[in-house]
């Protein structure tokens, strides 16, 4: 027998095996679902019904005695509509099989027998002037007698149907278990007799192949395990040659492909950085940008204030001392006799009072102006920090490298009105790191928590990092947010190249982190509670060595 025909005789053979067990439980559920039909309309239907009934005569009874004891007619009225629901609801009993047989015109009359006679008894008892007599007459006391007769005589037979339906119910419900019962042994010998002949078959197919496939496995294994110089000697001219043959095809363009991935990972990684440094740049120049407008506001009361000087007086104070000064002693004449110069000592007081004041606001604004060129020199200063030499590690405060993220990432918080946090509650061991490598994976995660808060349809609009050691020789940084959460399958494919969850995201931001972290000895790791639950991002980095 061909390789092909050993193949599809197992399928076959199943699937005639199906076939017939698929059409014996069609026809038993097909039974069972008649059966239950009839169980649904007929008694639990007439159950339900009985109980509305038992019901309806006793909220009559309650309302009727409510009447008697307020003395409310109205009451009556509402016991008169209740009993026009009982007929209806008795009308639509009659067709059910406990009350066809005449059960229903039974209760009909009873019904009617007890209802007249409670209603004309109430109505008695109700006095014209809401005083209730507790003195009754025989006659009347007769009929309450009766009319309780009545009613016990009308419940025991409504309860004589409940417990004839109930009964009923019981011996369809055993009926049916019965039937799904033998249903269930016919179905479980039927499988178990072509099961018996599946695994025999099964086994002699198996075995026909097994030993090739084992060959075949044991290189598919080397290969998995990284060895990709293993080669499959198996050569036949069957279906297993051919697949031998192709697994050797798939071998050699397996390798080239881990070339390629390789080459694209590599590219991958600097396009990564460079994204990472055009946000750092962005933001840099969002922060630069904020300094330069303190510092034009500040430049703009400077001009203000020397357009608005009172300084111009003093060449008018020149003019008029100049204009009185022609002889000897005129000026001090002028101060001393003329009404407008005995003014000039004052006027001299307040010009040096608004001179003063405008020279310490130009003070206050230039100072203004030189903290923004300091704080412009500070975060340009943090930029080339970190735009140095590649592949050195160095110890770093992971408190200084968080620190440095936010100041050149955090504008971006501020712009999306997210509120974030720092907390480090015990001191952590520095960590022994790439210190660009580290500042671009935090940063990476960062943004990655700005865009999840951003798109999150949440008040709470929060990020917050922690600091603190880690597992022996190592340091951890905890980004929390309240974003959009991780669903629990996304999360075993978050770190995974090309996939993304946003809808401009390109898969590779999170992924490279990840393996930049692996590089720098560490590792990053992803906890969500589910969507609308934010995430969780642990980055743990290598401590340095504690020095003696």
């Amino acid at each position: 027998m061909k390789f092909s025909h050993k193949i599809m005789l197992l399928p076959g053979l199943t699937a005639v095996a199906f076939a017939l067990l698929f059409a014996g439980l069609w026809t038993a559920t097909k039974q069972s679902g008649v059966t239950i039909r009839r169980v649904q309309q007929e008694f639990f239907h007439a159950l339900e019904l009985s109980h509305g009934l038992e019901t309806e005569a006793l909220t009559i009874r309650h309302l009727l005695t409510e009447a008697v004891t307020t003395g409310n007619r109205d009451l009556v009225g509402e016991a008169e509509s209740r009993a026009g629901d009982f007929r209806s609801a008795l009308i639509e009993c009659s067709h059910l099989p406990n009350l066809a047989n005449g059960t229903a015109d039974s209760l009909m009359v009873g019904f009617d027998r007890y209802f007249d006679l409670a209603r004309e008894t109430t109505l008695d008892l109700i006095p014209g002037d809401q005083e209730l007599d507790l003195d009754f007459d025989s006659e009347l006391l007769h009929r309450v007698a009766e009319m309780n007769r009545s009613y016990e005589m009308l419940q025991g037979e409504l309860k004589a149907v409940v417990m004839q339906t109930n009964d009923a119910l019981e011996n369809a419900l055993e009926e049916t278990r019965d039937r799904i019962a033998r249903t269930r042994r016919r179905t479980n010998l039927v499988g178990l007799v072509f099961l018996g002949i599946l695994v025999t078959i099964s086994i002699g197919i198996v075995g026909s192949i097994l030993r090739p496939v084992q060959r075949m496995s044991k290189v598919a294994m080397s290969i998995a395990g990284g060895d990709l110089s293993q080669n499959l000697e198996y050569r036949s001219d069957d279906a297993l040659g051919e697949l031998a043959n192709c697994f050797r095809e798939m071998q050699h363009a397996l390798v080239e492909d881990i070339k390629r991935r390789e080459a694209a990972e590599a590219a991958l990684r600097d396009a990564a950085h460079a994204a990472g440094m055009a946000e750092i740049a962005t933001s840099v120049l969002h922060n630069v940008g904020n300094v330069l407008n303190s510092a034009t506001t500040s430049t703009g009361v400077l001009a203000r204030t020397l357009h608005d000087s009172r300084v111009t007086h003093l060449e008018r104070l020149a003019e008029l001392v100049q204009a009185n000064s022609t002889d000897e002693g005129d000026f001090a004449r002028y101060v001393a006799d003329d009404p407008k110069g005995r003014d000039l000592p004052g006027f001299f007081v307040q010009l040096a009072g608004v001179i003063g004041a405008e020279r310490e606001r130009l003070a206050a604004e230039m100072a203004t102006i030189e903290k923004s060129l300091d704080h412009i020199k500070e975060i340009i200063a943090l930029q080339q920090n970190y735009a140095g030499v590649a592949g050195i590690q160095e110890e770093v405060v992971v408190r200084d490298l968080v620190n440095d993220a936010v100041h050149l990432f955090g504008s971006s918080f501020q712009r999306h009105h997210i509120d974030f946090q720092v907390h480090q509650n015990q001191p952590a061991p520095p960590a022994l790191v790439e210190k660009n490598k580290a500042l671009q994976v935090i940063i990476n995660l960062l943004k990655n928590a700005r865009d999840s808060v951003r798109d999150a349809d949440s008040e709470t609009r929060a990020i917050t990092v922690s600091i603190a050691s880690g597992e022996e020789g190592y340091v951890e940084i905890r980004v929390e947010d309240t974003g959009v959460g991780i669903a629990a399958g996304d999360l075993e494919r978050i770190f995974n190249y090309g996939f993304t969850t946003k809808k401009d995201g390109h898969g590779y931001g999170l992924h490279g982190s990840a393996n930049t972290a692996r590089e720098m000895g560490g590792s990053v790791t992803a906890s969500s509670d589910g969507p609308g639950q934010g995430a969780v991002f642990a980055l743990t980095l290598p401590a340095a060595p504690a020095t003696k």
